[in-house]
């Protein structure tokens, strides 16, 4: 996308965020911008260097010395000499000090509600001061903690998803650093505004569906991947009340046989359906290379799913890093050529499997926030949710999955029937994540 068909008349660049990251002490945010060409909305990836660590030192009274505190009253030049110290030893070649006065209001006795403070700032690219740290003429440190996101959002007043203006945005610096339409970089935060106007809508987001179904391999006593089915909605509004059933959205199912060869004449009933495409593919490393290249395809901006941050997001994980499977780091939208090395086996890890996924929403309509706007359920299976919450003719049917693939889908008709319940659960799942709102 040339940078030219989204920027204003001024030369600003408004985007909406919608998730982030942190790399190398930088904040990348992804999200959305208008391509006024085509009058339609295309992902953004902006890189935004220099935020700062927030630092306040609370000065002492007196000096301590060996554990003891002494006669000698501190001055804030003392405390300015000894943070210029520590900074000196970390090997930090840019900071800031300056003396502030700032208000406390939480539970700790020793702190007074108004104090003199001294404030350092330096980059998130050098490591943190321990929280704990006490001083020779300071007793505490506040803010060494304070996450990079955080302080970017506090600092910016920044509430949630929202449009920002990005004023003398770098077009060329970045190449392929994500799998974004656009690449932005911002040397300096203060580039970045809350854009107030409200003439600006929330932009339309592509949300895709997902069911997976995999079959036990007793050789490995692992988990494989059969199946995947996608269900792809292009355009949601997130204020559009339109049920699910009457959204436009296309699907496609990737399929490999459970053993040698699928049933006899299914390849050629799969070619004959006329609504949906099936994939017929021979191996589980071609399921996993065709589902990212369909996912660099549809660019979703939110992946839903039942179970699938608890249960199935581990095993696609894991089956893509024991397969190698190339450019694995299309999952999500940060261009990544190197597996984190917490990630060593299913559920290792699940803040690091996360990650992998940073760009696109997660949505898991079986996990706390699933769970939370699903009062009423007590399993929380998906038959369960959709005979609770989806209105007329959506009871869905259970089936036993190990069940299913050694008896009646190992027939033809039985495996089509067994794509179908796949393609339906991707139906079921959008719908309840539309009906009960959750994506708001």
């Amino acid at each position: 996308m040339d940078h030219k068909d989204a920027v204003e008349a001024d030369g600003s660049l408004n985007f909406f965020w919608t998730d982030y990251t942190e790399v190398n002490g930088s904040l990348c945010l992804f999200g959305k911008v208008l391509n006024k060409k085509t009058n339609s909305y295309a992902s953004c990836f902006v890189k935004v260097d220099n935020i700062l660590r927030k630092l306040y030192f609370l000065p002492r009274e007196h000096r301590v010395s060996g554990d003891q505190e002494t006669d000698e009253t501190v001055s804030i030049m003392d405390v300015y000499n000894e943070v210029d110290e520590i900074m000196t030893k970390m090997k930090v070649d840019m900071y800031k000090i300056k003396a502030c006065t700032r208000k406390y209001a939480f539970e700790l006795p020793d702190v007074p509600k108004e104090a003199q403070y001294m404030k350092l700032l330096y980059p998130y690219t050098n490591s943190p001061i321990d929280m704990e740290t006490r001083g020779q003429t300071f007793s505490r440190v506040f803010g060494s903690n304070t996450a990079l996101f955080e302080q970017f959002v506090l600092w910016k007043n920044i509430m949630g998803p929202c449009w920002l203006k990005i004023e003398d945005a770098d077009f060329g610096a970045l190449h392929n650093a994500s799998y974004c339409k656009l690449e932005v970089q911002a040397s300096h935060p203060n580039m970045i505004t809350v854009n107030t106007s409200t003439s600006m809508e929330e932009p339309p987001l592509t949300v895709m569906s997902l069911a997976l179904r995999t079959c036990f391999n007793s050789n490995n006593n692992k988990q494989e991947i059969l199946a995947i089915s996608a269900r792809i909605y292009e355009k949601l509004s997130l204020n559009d009340t339109t049920p699910a059933e009457k959204l436009p959205c296309r699907t496609f199912t990737i399929i490999r046989p459970n053993g040698q060869s699928f049933p006899m004449g299914f390849e050629q009933l799969a070619k004959k359906r006329s609504k949906g495409p099936i994939f017929l593919k021979r191996q589980e490393s071609e399921i996993l290379s065709f589902f990212l290249a369909q996912v660099d395809v549809a660019d979703p901006d939110v992946i839903l799913g039942h179970q699938l941050e608890g249960v199935d997001y581990s095993v696609l994980v894991n089956r893509l890093q024991e397969k190698k499977t190339p450019q694995w780091s299309r999952l999500g939208r940060f261009r990544r050529s190197k597996w984190p090395s917490s990630i060593t086996k299913v559920g290792g890890n699940v803040f690091a499997e996360r990650q992998l996924m940073s760009g696109r929403l997660l949505c898991d309509l079986a996990n706390d926030a699933g769970r939370s706007v699903m009062f009423k359920c007590q399993s929380w299976s998906l038959t369960e949710m959709c005979s609770l919450y989806l209105p007329g003719d959506n009871h869905r049917r259970e089936i036993d999955n190990e069940v299913a693939l050694n008896t009646w889908a190992k027939e033809k008709q039985g495996l089509m029937d067994y794509i179908t319940h796949m393609e339906a659960d991707t139906h079921y799942i959008a719908a309840l994540a539309v009906g009960v709102q959750i994506l708001p």
